[in-house]
Formats: C-alpha cells, sequence, structure tokens
C-alpha cells in the first residue's frame, strides 16, 4: 500500500508543475545509484553488526523454518517501500513544510513526528521511530538528498523484518514463542 505514494507524488507532481519531479528526490540534479549503493553496503555493514551482537548476547536463536521465497520478497519489497517513505517524509512533506516555515530543524522534527505516528507500535517504539526519523531528515537535509537516508532505511527495515521473522526471541522488548 505504501507503495502507492511513489507514483501518487510523481502525477501530482505533473499535474501541479510547480517544480520537477526530480527535486524531491535530490537538489543536486537527481537520483545518485553511486552514493545509494555506497550507503547501502555501509548501512547494512553496520546494522548486521548489531544485529551480530544482539543475537550473541540476548540469547536469540535463529528459527530456520521460513521458506525462501519469503526471505527473497523481503529483499525485493523493503528497498521500494523504504523509498516511498523516504520520498513521502523526507521528500515531499519535509521540503513542503520547510518552505512554508522556512527553519529546517522544524521540518526535520514535523516529519518525524508524523512519520512516527503512521508507524503503530508502542511508546518506546515510537519515540525510537521519532529519533530515527529526525536521524534520516538531517541525513537528507544535509546530503541534499534521499539517497543516503532510503539506504539507511532499507538496510535497517530488511535486517530487521529479517531479523524479526527468522529468530525465535528478539530483543526491543519482543518476545516470540
Amino acid at each position: 500500500m505504501i507503495i502507492i505514494y511513489i507514483p501518487s507524488i510523481y502525477t501530482g507532481a505533473k499535474i501541479v508543475r510547480d517544480r520537477p519531479f526530480s527535486s524531491y528526490l535530490s537538489s543536486r540534479g537527481g537520483w545518485s545509484w553511486e552514493i545509494f549503493i555506497k550507503s547501502f553496503v555501509i548501512s547494512l555493514f553496520v546494522v548486521l553488526i548489531f544485529t551480530a551482537y544482539d543475537f550473541a548476547f540476548t540469547g536469540s536463536r535463529f528459527n530456520s523454518s521460513l521458506p525462501i521465497y519469503i526471505i527473497i520478497l523481503t529483499i525485493l519489497i523493503a528497498p521500494f517501500q523504504c523509498f516511498a517513505e523516504e520520498l513521502l517524509f523526507r521528500g515531499f512533506l519535509m521540503q513542503t513544510v520547510g518552505s512554508w516555515i522556512c527553519v529546517p530543524i522544524v521540518a526535520i522534527v514535523i516529519q518525524a513526528i508524523i512519520f512516527a505516528y503512521l508507524h503503530s507500535y508502542n511508546l518506546i517504539a515510537l519515540l525510537s521511530i521519532v529519533c530515527t526519523g529526525t536521524i534520516f531528515g538531517l541525513i537528507a537535509w544535509y546530503s541534499k538528498g534521499l539517497e543516503i537516508s532510503t539506504a539507511m532505511h532499507s538496510a535497517n527495515n530488511i535486517l530487521s523484518a529479517l531479523t524479526i521473522s527468522l529468530s525465535t526471541t528478539i530483543t526491543y522488548g519482543i518476545q516470540r514463542k
């Protein structure tokens, strides 16, 4: 369902014609695959280290009964979902609010709060998502594009989904039986 954001924002940009669609992706003249791939590899490595630490010191165990097609679908679909969220929250919402307010940190915090609100988790997880949304917003603002935040978001979501799916017990206060 989230993936509908991509054609919706594209179509809206074409109808309104106030700016090109690519400006929602980057102020550097369009999407840079080089930046995205480098950022994704680095982010994946960092998240893997934290995930390995989590498994090593929390007593989590792997549950290998997950069908391989679920693993493949997760790896293929998660980046599109993350791109759609980044496009909506950091590409469209943060830039639009920022153009109204002209104070970047306010726009960054507003989009982070809305980003967290649309994730239905407990209070601690929501605070974590506000922090993550703020970090992604700062990165998108500082780097002048969505490539790095999308790469980080994708690496996090892929490994989080696989960790939850492949483990019998995970951290963050969630217990699986």
